[in-house]
Protein backbone atom coordinates (compact mmCIF):
# COMPACT_ATOMS: atom_id res chain seq x y z
CA UNK A 1 0.00 0.00 0.00
CA UNK A 2 0.98 3.62 -1.01
CA UNK A 3 0.46 4.91 2.14
CA UNK A 4 2.15 2.57 4.32
CA UNK A 5 5.48 2.41 2.06
CA UNK A 6 5.40 6.08 2.35
CA UNK A 7 5.50 5.71 6.06
CA UNK A 8 8.14 2.93 6.16
CA UNK A 9 10.64 5.40 3.65
CA UNK A 10 10.31 8.18 6.42
CA UNK A 11 10.81 5.45 9.17
CA UNK A 12 7.40 5.67 10.70
CA UNK A 13 5.87 2.17 11.85
CA UNK A 14 1.89 2.86 11.96
CA UNK A 15 0.58 1.59 14.87
CA UNK A 16 -3.43 0.97 15.58
CA UNK A 17 -4.03 4.76 15.87
CA UNK A 18 -2.29 5.44 12.90
CA UNK A 19 -4.35 2.92 10.58
CA UNK A 20 -7.46 3.57 12.24
CA UNK A 21 -6.90 7.37 10.80
CA UNK A 22 -5.47 6.57 7.39
CA UNK A 23 -8.72 3.79 6.71
CA UNK A 24 -11.12 6.00 8.44
CA UNK A 25 -9.73 8.48 5.98
CA UNK A 26 -9.92 6.14 3.01
CA UNK A 27 -13.42 5.44 3.77
CA UNK A 28 -14.75 9.02 4.14
CA UNK A 29 -13.13 9.54 0.30
CA UNK A 30 -14.93 6.32 -0.77
CA UNK A 31 -12.30 4.25 -1.60
CA UNK A 32 -13.13 1.14 0.10
CA UNK A 33 -10.83 -0.87 -1.50
CA UNK A 34 -7.88 1.22 -0.54
CA UNK A 35 -8.97 1.27 3.01
CA UNK A 36 -9.40 -2.64 3.32
CA UNK A 37 -5.73 -2.94 1.82
CA UNK A 38 -4.62 -0.68 4.89
CA UNK A 39 -6.61 -3.28 6.85
CA UNK A 40 -4.84 -6.42 5.69
CA UNK A 41 -1.41 -4.30 6.30
CA UNK A 42 -2.37 -3.57 9.41
CA UNK A 43 -3.11 -7.36 9.67
CA UNK A 44 0.05 -8.11 8.78
CA UNK A 45 1.62 -5.28 11.35
CA UNK A 46 -0.21 -7.87 14.22
CA UNK A 47 -1.97 -4.54 15.41
CA UNK A 48 -4.97 -4.31 17.05
CA UNK A 49 -8.28 -5.57 14.70
CA UNK A 50 -11.31 -5.26 16.41
CA UNK A 51 -15.43 -4.44 14.91
CA UNK A 52 -14.85 -0.90 14.72
CA UNK A 53 -12.06 -1.34 11.62
CA UNK A 54 -14.87 -4.29 9.78
CA UNK A 55 -17.81 -2.27 10.80
CA UNK A 56 -16.40 0.91 8.77
CA UNK A 57 -15.05 -1.20 6.26
CA UNK A 58 -18.37 -3.08 5.63
CA UNK A 59 -20.29 0.22 5.99
CA UNK A 60 -18.18 2.08 3.64
CA UNK A 61 -18.05 -0.77 0.92
CA UNK A 62 -22.03 -0.61 1.32
CA UNK A 63 -22.48 2.73 0.77
CA UNK A 64 -20.11 2.70 -2.71
CA UNK A 65 -22.21 -0.59 -3.49
CA UNK A 66 -19.57 -2.79 -3.46
CA UNK A 67 -21.02 -5.93 -2.74
CA UNK A 68 -18.08 -8.35 -3.67
CA UNK A 69 -16.14 -5.85 -1.23
CA UNK A 70 -18.57 -6.41 1.38
CA UNK A 71 -17.97 -10.07 0.63
CA UNK A 72 -14.42 -9.93 1.22
CA UNK A 73 -14.57 -7.89 4.23
CA UNK A 74 -17.05 -10.32 6.24
CA UNK A 75 -15.55 -13.48 5.27
CA UNK A 76 -12.20 -11.86 7.21
CA UNK A 77 -14.95 -10.88 9.73
CA UNK A 78 -15.42 -14.62 10.51
CA UNK A 79 -11.87 -15.94 10.49
CA UNK A 80 -10.97 -13.37 13.40
CA UNK A 81 -12.92 -13.58 16.88
CA UNK A 82 -15.00 -10.56 15.71
CA UNK A 83 -18.78 -10.35 15.49
CA UNK A 84 -20.43 -7.78 13.54
CA UNK A 85 -22.99 -5.89 15.32
CA UNK A 86 -26.49 -5.00 14.74
CA UNK A 87 -25.86 -2.18 12.55
CA UNK A 88 -23.58 -4.00 10.22
CA UNK A 89 -25.67 -7.26 10.33
CA UNK A 90 -29.14 -4.93 9.41
CA UNK A 91 -26.63 -2.90 6.77
CA UNK A 92 -25.89 -6.79 5.35
CA UNK A 93 -29.11 -7.68 5.16
CA UNK A 94 -29.75 -4.34 3.19
CA UNK A 95 -27.38 -5.04 0.99
CA UNK A 96 -27.15 -8.39 0.22
CA UNK A 97 -30.93 -8.24 -0.20
CA UNK A 98 -30.71 -5.57 -3.15
CA UNK A 99 -28.37 -7.72 -5.22
CA UNK A 100 -30.44 -10.84 -4.57
CA UNK A 101 -28.05 -12.81 -2.29
CA UNK A 102 -31.23 -14.18 -0.13
CA UNK A 103 -29.27 -17.08 0.72
CA UNK A 104 -26.73 -14.74 2.64
CA UNK A 105 -29.51 -12.56 3.71
CA UNK A 106 -30.78 -16.03 5.41
CA UNK A 107 -27.91 -16.83 6.89
CA UNK A 108 -27.56 -12.84 8.43
CA UNK A 109 -30.83 -13.03 9.80
CA UNK A 110 -30.17 -16.64 11.72
CA UNK A 111 -26.96 -14.93 13.08
CA UNK A 112 -29.00 -11.68 14.23
CA UNK A 113 -32.07 -13.84 15.95
CA UNK A 114 -29.00 -15.93 17.95
CA UNK A 115 -27.67 -13.04 18.53
CA UNK A 116 -30.39 -10.77 19.68
CA UNK A 117 -32.86 -13.34 20.95
CA UNK A 118 -30.93 -16.37 22.42
CA UNK A 119 -31.24 -15.31 25.57
CA UNK A 120 -35.07 -15.55 25.41
CA UNK A 121 -35.04 -18.70 24.85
Amino acid sequence: MDLVKELDKKKLVPNSSTFYVLIKAQCVGKNPDRAFQLYKSMAKSNCCLNEDYVKMLILSFLQTNDYDGVSSVFGEMLERPIRPDLVVLSGLCNGFSKVLKYRLVMDLLREIDDECFSHER
